[in-house]
Order: C-alpha cells, then structure tokens, then sequence
C-alpha cells in the first residue's frame, strides 16, 4: 500500500505545483535547441519533418503530441512499446521507442516545445517543471530504475483517465 501513497503524494505534489505556477511563463520555448535535441535523437525514426514511417507513427499533426503534457514527458522518460494508434491508424512497429531519461528536464521540454510547433500540431510549449514533477512521481512510484520497462499505449491511457480523476477529486476537497 505504500506504493500506491507515494504515487498519490507525488501526483498531490505536481498538482500543486503545476497550480502555483498557473500564468507563469513557460521556462522552455521552441527554437534551435529543440531542433538539434530532435535531429539527434528522434528525426532518425520520426524523420525530420516528425512525418513518421510506414512503422513508426507521424508526430507532426499527432494528437498525442497536441495532447496531455505530462504524457509527452512519461513518453519521452521511459519510452514506449507495442501497438498505438495515431490519427486513427495503427502502428505496429518491431521498433521500440527508447527512453530519454539521459536527457535533462529541460532538455525534454524543449524538444516536446519544438514537436508541438510542427505544422500540424500548433500545442503550446511545455514547462520544465512539468517533466521534473513526471520524473519525481516515476521515481516516488518505480525508483530510481523507472526507465527499464517502457509504457504502452494503453497504460499511458488508463493512467491520463486516472490523473483526471485525481484532479476532479482533488478539486473538489479543494473548492468544495
């Protein structure tokens, strides 16, 4: 059961801190860094423009990428395996989308930032502090060892419809 306090704890912690950091500016924008951090380590399966393969999903116009930030940063901190769909197409790939947890916090963030400015995708840059408060609550819930098993399509789903839940109750004791 202490497993399960702790993931709770960790999710109370980021909720607070994404709330106190509500109208800040967001600490990473798009540019030639998150250019260099995707050519690097992502263009390669992803291609350039984030167009994907016949194996490997598109990023450019994905809504996983216009979608919840705190999946993009669970994405790119333990990797991902197995079937997803994307744009209403499914993706088998024999390829497995590796970890980045070698990447800093802000190094994540500023690659997601410069997916999300692809054409197709027009998301709003994404905080730093939103992959630390991801890679806390992986650490709280899984140790220091988080990035050995990567997510799956599905877990990364129940676990957005369950951080929702979170939030609605959380709102609630809140606010009443």
């Amino acid at each position: 059961m202490l497993p399960a306090r702790l993931f709770q704890f960790a999710s109370l912690a980021l909720f607070l801190i994404l709330a106190s950091s509500a109208g800040e500016e967001p600490s990473s924008t798009p540019g030639a860094s998150g250019r260099a951090i995707f050519v690097k380590n992502c263009s390669v399966c992803h291609r350039g423009g984030g167009e994907g393969t016949r194996h490997v999903p598109p990023l450019n116009g994905s809504e996983w990428v216009q979608g919840d930030d705190r999946t993009l940063a669970r994405i790119l901190l333990r990797g991902l395996e197995g079937p997803i769909d994307v744009g209403g197409r499914e993706f088998i790939s024999p390829l497995k989308m590796p970890a980045f947890s070698q990447l800093s916090d802000e190094e994540i963030a500023t690659v997601i930032s410069y997916v999300r400015s692809f054409p197709k995708n027009g998301g709003a840059p994404v905080d730093a502090r939103i992959v630390t408060a991801e890679r806390s609550a992986l650490v709280a819930e899984l140790g220091s060892h988080y990035a050995e098993r990567r997510w799956t399509a599905p877990e990364l789903v129940e676990r957005r419809t369950r951080d929702a839940s979170l939030f609605r109750r959380l709102r609630r004791l809140i606010f009443g």
